[in-house]
């Protein structure tokens, strides 16, 4: 299959299994206004029928269900190795294969016996047919392998795209209480079906003479639907992977390309494997969120040696590269496909998930970009601390670094970490260094204005009123995740993050409250009234710095031009 071919099954498989889902959905929303009674799900029923029973949908949605199982199963047929095969994949797999005879035997019974053999399978009489309450619980389950299968999709589809992550506990709310509602909808009906025939003995007689005029047997149709249908497909399931295994076995004699990883573990594949399918065949823990489809960037890796041998990338590959601001020796896993021997970097642990935000995914791989850095610190809070129970401490500093956070990430700024009882936030990520300069100075002015608000909050639990010191300063930093496992977060160091926290330091010696570098200033194109310049001496700098002095924000009126 071509890089195209790939791309384009790739969506029509998702696109018909999104089809499928709201087919689903629809049928179980039915099965819940079996809640309100027969005649009320009776009747959704004819809306529902108007729409997915009319001579068009008789064929497309057939079709649709095709187009899927055939997509799904050559992908998995064709996979290399299901090693590292996370729970949730094992679990959609398998109830994707029984997904198939148990729709099967449903539709025997409703749409196959409408079209062949006359039945009306209004819920009056599919109410009327169920023996007892086992026989409502096993069509639920069957429903709930369509249901779960469709779940784990949509989920990890929504998950690997931004703009959806932020519905996915609504998301998982309406899939978990949606089938709950059907089963309630058709106990009900069934409850209501045995009172009417408790009522009228006839009852059943009337339902079944108008609704199955011919008296087809029902029993009958399902048994030759799983003879003829369900125990082929699992006999033809069972023929494939045999023949997979079989494939795979024969093709793996010829593994010729070696694949060499950090500490030195080695591999060695045949030529059609992915970096990932060799990664997990050798049992080399490699993350992969989406399944290796292409669609997250958790199996990345740096290319070390032969990069100029690989195929570019392909058109899925090259999006989800672009969305991240990858370098071109960057390269998911699941879709570099290697034909001489390589030397390969992961880049994220083998347990990465999906908590990353937009900004860590985009700059995660390290990156000199200029941004502006502020550093915060509260001013004699130790010796206050030591005449204040542990409690009262923990109090006044979660409240001070409440405080100071929002008002950081409402200017656009990124919290980089609390440091003792002060703080380090980067601006101008997004926005650049003139915007995060002018976002940094603003986030100051309003810090020392807040603080004063928290000091009247808190006057009968503080000795003495908070004072702050800051420091700010803009210049070229190394930008990126750094740290090791949990302990690992978006950061910058450089010269100029040493500047702005020796500038924070300063504002003690210079009894003021902020100190801004000459330079920040100018980039942010801010006046200040009054304004008090001076030069100073930085450790580790052998020229002065000049600076902006400001002893109180308060007093100091900042014009935007």
């Amino acid at each position: 299959m071509t890089a195209t071919q790939e791309y384009f099954a790739a969506k029509l498989k998702l696109w018909t299994g999104m089809f499928l889902m709201f087919y689903c959905v629809t049928h179980y929303l039915n099965h819940s206004i079996g809640i309100f009674g027969l005649n009320a799900v009776d009747y959704i029923r004819n809306i529902f029928l108007f729409f997915w029973r009319n001579p068009v949908m008789n064929y497309f949605l057939p079709g649709v269900a095709v187009i899927h199982i055939y997509l799904s199963l050559s992908r998995v047929i064709r996979l290399a190795s299901f090693r590292g095969f996370q729970r949730h994949e094992w679990f959609q797999l398998i109830a994707g294969i029984l997904t198939v005879p148990a729709l099967a035997l449903h539709v025997s019974g409703t749409k196959i016996a409408h079209i062949f053999y006359g039945i009306d399978d209004t819920y009056t009489f599919l109410s009327s047919s169920i023996a007892d309450y086992i026989d409502i619980i096993i069509f639920n389950l069957l429903m709930l392998l369509v249901w779960i299968h469709g779940y784990i999709g949509v989920k990890y589809w929504m998950k690997v795209n931004s703009k959806y992550q932020r519905y996915l506990n609504q998301m998982g709310m309406f899939f978990f209480i949606l089938p709950i509602l059907s089963l309630v909808g058709l106990i009900s009906i069934f409850r209501e079906s045995n009172l009417n025939l408790l009522i009228d003995r006839r009852y059943k007689e009337k339902v079944f003479s108008a609704s199955n005029p011919e008296n087809v047997d029902l029993e009958k149709l399902t048994d030759d639907t799983f003879m003829y249908f369900v125990i082929p497909y699992l006999f033809l399931i069972l023929l494939l992977f045999t023949g997979r295994f079989i494939y795979f076995k024969i093709k793996r004699r010829n593994n010729s390309i070696q694949i060499s990883y950090p500490e030195g573990a080695v591999t060695k594949i045949f030529p059609g494997m992915s970096i990932l399918e060799a990664s997990l065949d050798a049992g080399i823990p490699h993350a992969h969120v989406c399944g290796g489809r292409g669609r997250c960037s958790t199996c990345r890796i740096r290319i070390d040696q032969g990069l100029d041998q690989l195929e570019p990338p392909r058109q899925n590959e090259r999006r989800v590269l672009r969305g991240i601001g990858a370098p071109e020796n960057i390269r998911l896993a699941c879709q570099a496909f290697p034909k001489i021997d390589l030397n390969v970097s992961p880049l994220l642990p083998s347990d990465a998930n999906f908590k990353e935000t937009a900004s860590e995914q985009k700059y995660i791989h390290g990156s000199d970009r200029e941004l502006c850095i502020m550093f915060t610190d509260l001013r004699a809070f130790t010796k206050m601390s030591e005449k204040k129970l542990p409690y009262d401490v923990v109090f006044i500093l979660n409240q001070y670094f409440k405080l100071m956070g929002e008002i950081i990430e409402n200017q656009g700024g990124y919290l980089d970490k609390f440091i003792g009882d002060g703080t380090m936030a980067l601006f101008g990520i997004e926005e650049g260094p003139k915007g995060g300069s002018r976002n940094a100075i603003l986030a100051a002015s309003q810090m020392n204005v807040e603080l004063k608000k928290l000091n009247e909050r808190l006057i009968h639990d503080l000795p003495f009123p908070l004072k702050m010191g800051i420091g700010i300063h803009s210049g070229n930093v190394i930008f990126g995740k750094m740290g090791y496992k949990h302990a690992k977060n978006l950061t910058a160091v450089g010269d100029a993050v040493n500047t702005a926290s020796r500038l924070e330091s300063l504002t003690k010696e210079f009894k003021c409250q902020l100190i801004i570098s000459k330079y920040t200033y100018e980039l942010s194109d801010y006046q200040f009234n009054p304004l008090e310049e001076d030069s100073v001496k930085i450790i580790g700098r052998d020229e002065m710095l000049d600076v902006i002095k400001i002893k109180d924000t308060s007093i100091v009126e900042i014009i935007q031009e």
